[in-house]
């Protein structure tokens, strides 16, 4: 997923609040760059009342240049207030925002870094960075009878002077980055640069190689017969190249093998793999299998082992039912929806559909159900799907305004579930209210189902109640105890 820049924004002279608006993208990220005197102290910075988390900075001879960000802020418009002692010897203090889309929200920054000097016309720092990567810079100047421009490769966000010179700007990444400000004074002059470079959000193509441990007697060789069998699963085109390292090819055939610490074992074929077997002299106690397509399930040994995928990409399909109506189901896209998923008493679904392009077929459907379906995908490549609502439709609405039109469906079933435990992921944030335990996840869960067992850390719970919501770029699940 590519960084896009959302919006930029600066301070008034003499202020030390200004308004920022955040657009409604996903994976989103504001970065506060400030500049102001050494002397001075900057304690705290707020979004919409939320505090920033300080990155990084540079302090020089009189200089410091500092960068705070905040992650996932909320949509819309909000005051950024900076909090601190400036302007203890006159020298005022400079700042603005940047925010961005398209973010690796759980790990933000790849490097960041500092430089500062004297008595120089460019202010510059070279930073580690990568392609698809956003650097980003600040600089300060000690003096306010100057001029900065940044380099031409750099896109200015931001540049102003208030005593203090501040300027912040942008660059694509690479594997080495510099920023670069060139500096028009006739006054002495000191000056701090920081840079940072943003890392992309995963376009859900991180997949995991897991290590297969193989048991083995202590210094010495053993004798090794490994049977590793795959489902027959189509091997996808742009699975190639993923894993670096040294191979060992082996095609569906018996491989006698020598393996050393570094082996990893490539069985990637086309278009089908449905056994291999590898007898070999093992000495080290692991080895690494790369598979044709993570998923699939893997015999060694008799020991089933499932090879999954760290971050997949999450896919939801709304399908309203056509039988009772006696027409073919449809799949139809969906802006959002939320839900309250109970087990025994009804489970409340609320869709959004932008346009109302289906509503006629919509129409023609009003006695059927409505189905989420969810699914986990890897490049492009749909794995695994799951049905995790079903309701019946009971409520059509269709809004227009001047610019937006859309449909909202609404309805009601009541379902009960075998039940079972599931491991909750993603945890950010739980709470006890009145003895019962509610924890909120960044994901929804494919497989939890009300009435199951949930279980995280060493607390587990029965599930009462699950809530929905995805949509606007945001997915979150909330999950009650019964």
């Amino acid at each position: 997923m590519a960084i896009t820049v959302d919006a930029s924004s600066n301070a008034a002279v003499g202020s030390r609040t200004w308004n920022h608006t955040i657009g409604n993208g996903s994976n989103r990220l504001l970065v506060v760059t400030i500049a102001y005197h050494a002397s001075d102290t900057c304690t705290g910075i707020t979004y919409g009342g939320v505090g920033l988390t300080l990155l990084g900075g540079q302090t020089g001879n009189f200089r410091t240049a500092r960068v705070y960000y905040l992650l996932n802020p909320t949509v819309g418009t909000a005051q950024i207030a900076v909090s601190g002692t400036f302007d203890s010897w006159g020298d005022g203090v400079t700042h603005g925002s940047v925010s961005f889309f398209g973010v690796d929200t759980s790990d933000p920054f790849r490097s960041s870094g500092g430089t500062d000097g004297n008595y120089s016309y460019n202010a510059s720092v070279t930073i580690s960075s990568a392609a698809g990567d956003l650097c980003i810079d600040i600089v300060c100047l000690q003096t306010s009878d100057i001029v900065i421009t940044a380099d031409e490769s750099q896109t200015e966000r931001w540049n102003y002077t208030d005593k203090t010179t501040g300027g912040t700007s942008t660059k694509p990444g690479a594997a080495s980055v510099t920023m670069s400000w060139t500096i028009i004074t006739t006054n002495d002059l000191h000056y701090a640069i920081f840079a940072a470079s943003i890392k992309p959000a995963s376009s859900g193509f991180e997949v995991a190689c897991l290590p297969v441990n193989v048991p083995v007697i202590p210094s010495a060789s053993l004798l090794v017969g490994l049977t590793i069998s795959i489902i027959n699963v189509p091997v996808s085109p742009s699975m190639g190249n993923l894993f670096s390292g040294y191979r060992v090819p082996c095609g569906p055939v018996a491989c006698p093998l020598t393996l050393d610490a570094k082996t990893e074992i490539d069985i990637r074929t086309s278009p089908i793999i449905s056994a291999i077997n590898i007898s070999a002299i093992f000495t080290p106690p692991q080895i690494v299998v790369t598979l044709p397509m993570i998923g699939s399930l893997v015999t060694i040994s008799g020991i089933p082992t499932q090879f999954t995928i760290q971050n997949p990409t999450l896919l939801y399909f709304l399908t309203l039912t056509g039988a009772p109506d006696g027409l073919a189901d449809i799949v139809i896209p969906m802006e959002s929806f939320q839900a309250r998923h109970r087990s025994g008493d009804p489970t409340y679904l609320s869709v959004v559909i932008p346009g109302i392009d289906n509503a006629a077929a919509i129409a023609a459907r009003s006695n059927g159900e409505l189905i989420i379906h969810m699914s986990k995908a890897m490049g492009g490549i749909i794995y695994h799907t799951e049905e995790i609502l079903r309701v019946s439709l009971e409520t059509i609405r269709t809004d227009e305004g001047a610019i937006n039109r859309s449909i909202t469906l609404d309805g009601h079933k009541t379902t009960t579930y075998q039940t079972k435990t599931v491991a909750l992921e993603g945890v950010n944030y739980h709470s006890i209210n009145g003895g019962k335990k509610l924890y909120r996840c960044a994901t929804p869960n494919i497989y939890l189902r009300p009435g199951d067992t949930a279980a995280y850390g060493g607390d587990s719970f029965i599930v009462g109640l699950i809530t929905y919501y995805v949509g606007d770029g945001q997915q979150l699940m909330e999950v009650s105890e019964a």
